[in-house]
């Protein structure tokens, strides 16, 4: 029989991806838990990702430990789930006294918790948003599949199409394909070359299709390299969008390309189809970090796994190289026929 919590904290302060992949969790406590007050404590970059879940009733952006631990201490939580812990995170809830701290028990900061459950996700080879269900069996859960979950306003969907409409003159009947072509660092990328032959391959399929190409900051020279060597005059997002403005964008597009990053989850919490290039490196691999849910494309380069990346001194080094562009247009047209039917 679940245990009936009157306030919940759920806690993953790290990247996108980990945070979208949290959301399943947090359908399930709140199917477990429906008269509850679920908050999450995420960090300041990726907290939009949870604004208007109907499963919570709060959104906290963690800061410094001492802030953080008084303003939870404050809300009188009676239990808090750790997805991810880290120093800031497992101090925060320690020392703002919630008596049941649930976590993985693989880091040091751990010993701060008193409900430990014990993974080992590095070793096993389960899924990330699976993990994360495990973590509620302390509260009586248990764990089952949910799908990732985001909640837009209609406003902010009309707002992306009055943005895809302005400036790259999209219009609401057109159909979309984008390519996310950076990652930052979280995985090793599909070359810029073959994301170039990718979107003529695109165009050549359906020669009404829109291609957007995404990214920020300092991917945007990538973005204008790839556009420049397909030859078919991709539109780029060149200016800075907001995370709720990417999601709202993203959800307009029939299908994403990308690599393993934020954007290929928040597309699969959107619905919308993907293909998505992982290298074979253990820590990096699909079975954990791949598309949750059904619908999706993930292609790999077809070598054993490594422990991690050995670079230059590696004979396949430029192993994401060997996924053909071809390979990817006909992942594409699998996953998202309705972008290429007449």
């Amino acid at each position: 029989m679940p245990l009936r919590a009157r306030r919940i904290l759920a806690v993953r302060t790290d990247r996108i991806g980990d945070a979208v992949l949290v959301t399943p969790a947090l359908s399930l406590l709140r199917l477990h838990n429906p008269d509850a007050h679920i908050a999450v404590l995420a960090s300041p970059y990726t907290s939009d990702i949870f604004l208007n879940n109907p499963d919570i009733n709060e959104v906290i952006a963690l800061k410094s430990v001492t802030e953080t631990a008084r303003e939870l201490r404050a809300r009188n939580f009676d239990a808090a789930v750790l997805f991810f812990v880290d120093r800031r995170s497992a101090l925060s809830v320690f020392l703002s006294g919630i008596p049941l701290r649930i976590g993985p028990g693989s880091k040091i900061w751990s010993l701060l918790l008193n409900k430990i459950v014990f993974q080992r996700r590095s070793h096993n080879p389960g899924h990330e948003a699976d993990f994360n269900t495990a973590l509620l069996q302390p509260l009586g859960i248990t764990p089952e599949k949910a799908p990732c979950r985001i909640k837009l306003t209609e406003e902010e969907i009309a707002q992306a199409q009055k943005y895809l409409s302005e400036r790259f003159g999209i219009a609401a009947h057109d159909r979309l394909a984008i390519l996310h072509p950076g990652s930052r660092g979280s995985a090793k990328n599909w070359p810029p070359e073959n994301y170039a032959k990718m979107a003529a391959l695109l165009k050549q399929a359906n020669p009404s299709l829109k291609i957007l190409l995404t990214g920020a900051g300092p991917e945007i020279p990538l973005l204008r390299e790839i556009a420049a060597e397909s030859g078919i005059r991709p539109a780029i997002t060149d200016q800075a969008l907001t995370l709720r403005q990417l999601i709202a964008v993203i959800s307009r597009a029939g299908l994403l390309c990308t690599n393993s990053t934020g954007p290929l989850h928040l597309a699969v919490a959107l619905g919308v189809p993907t293909v998505s290039f992982f290298p074979p490196i253990k820590g990096c691999l699909p079975q954990r970090w791949g598309p949750y849910g059904q619908g999706h494309e993930v292609l790999m380069p077809e070598y054993a796994a490594c422990h991690k990346c050995a670079e230059k001194a590696c004979e396949h080094f430029n192993c994401m190289g060997n996924i053909s562009p071809e390979s990817a247009l006909k992942a594409a047209l699998k996953t998202a026929p309705k972008l290429f039917n007449p």
